[in-house]
């Protein structure tokens, strides 16, 4: 326990102190607060399908007799629930493997020994294994019906849900629960964007939006940084003697494509960095960094193009000035 105090849980973004109650995943051996496991429904690293663990390395064990714990998301259960209560994940037959490997209910050693008892322990061991392998065909049968229903229902497989089915499902996807409350607008477009990257693992998913109004649209999405550097960029590029239009063309135009390609990325990236900011917040400010993070911002773009307009138009009277007092 002492090695992980200090330590920083990754799902509230706070240290871990030593009178904290922490578990660590058995994979990737990350430690959480036992809250933080359970409120997550397992591990919070991408991809990461471990299970629950005490800081010494054994299986999590229930408080009180006869629960168990769901090796998943470490949700306490009735010891004769079949499934998990809080994430459905089948824990009867994990249960039964564990007692089977523990030897739970090996026969205990006797002063008479012999060819009988040995015979009857292989019978016992041999009805074991059969029981499970009949419950893990039971609960591959039933996955094998969930997905066949998933598919019926949602178009088959490989289809893309979109918001509604994503909200609607109960679909386990690796999106923040705030993620909604930090985009605002176009929700139904990007939450089946993001859905898609994350369940994926892909970091490309193309943005028109963000292709041919690039710096405006990351200002839009309040990633004022990315967009003021870009177009300040521009505008060093296009001062630049002999080659500076030529450079300025291929930051545009790259600009531009990269933009499309990964804007959506960036923008998710972006959400989940506002969202961890605001996790490690007192109360009293989240309210007020939520309202300032999310959502979008249309008043700045557009002074900036009148602005730039304003500025060619300008430069334009000043030209046709000039050409008119030359002839």
């Amino acid at each position: 326990m002492n090695k992980y105090v200090g330590k920083i849980c990754p799902y509230c973004k706070t240290e871990i102190k030593s009178e904290d109650e922490v578990v660590v995943c058995s994979k990737c051996e990350m430690p959480h607060h036992k809250d933080c496991w359970v409120s997550n429904a397992g591990c919070t690293t991408f991809g990461c399908t471990g299970t629950i663990m005490s800081p010494d390395g054994q299986p999590e064990q229930a408080a009180e007799t006869g629960n168990i714990i769901c090796p998943s998301c470490g949700t306490q259960n009735a010891g004769n629930a079949k499934f998990c209560h809080n994430c459905g994940t089948a824990i009867d037959s994990q249960q039964q493997r564990n007692d089977y490997y523990n030897g739970a209910h090996a026969p205990q050693p006797s002063n008479n020994g012999g060819y009988g008892q040995q015979q009857q322990y292989d019978q016992q061991q041999y009805g074991q294994q059969q029981q499970y392998g009949q419950q893990q065909q039971y609960g591959q049968q039933q996955q094998y019906d969930q997905q066949q229903q998933y598919g019926q229902q949602y178009g088959g497989y490989g289809h893309k849900p979109g918001l509604k089915e994503i909200m609607t499902m109960h679909l386990y996807t690796p999106m923040e629960p705030e993620t909604q409350d930090y985009i605002k607008d176009n929700v139904q477009y990007y939450m089946p964007k993001f859905w898609e990257m994350k369940t994926s693992k892909k970091n490309t998913s193309w943005n028109f939006a963000s292709f041919f109004l690039t710096a405006y649209w990351l200002i839009y999405r309040k990633m004022y940084a990315y967009g003021f550097i870009y177009l300040g960029a521009c505008a060093l590029c296009g001062i630049i003697p002999f080659v500076g239009s030529v450079l300025s063309i291929i930051l545009g135009i790259g600009g531009a494509v990269l933009g499309g390609i990964y804007g959506n990325y960036i923008y998710m990236m972006e959400v989940e960095k506002r969202i961890s900011q605001e996790r490690a917040m007192p109360d009293m400010y989240k309210s007020a960094h939520r309202a300032k993070k999310s959502g979008t911002n249309i008043v700045v773009p557009l002074c900036l193009a009148g602005g730039v307009f304003l500025l060619f138009f300008i430069l334009f009277i000043v030209v046709m000035a000039v050409g008119l007092m030359v002839m």
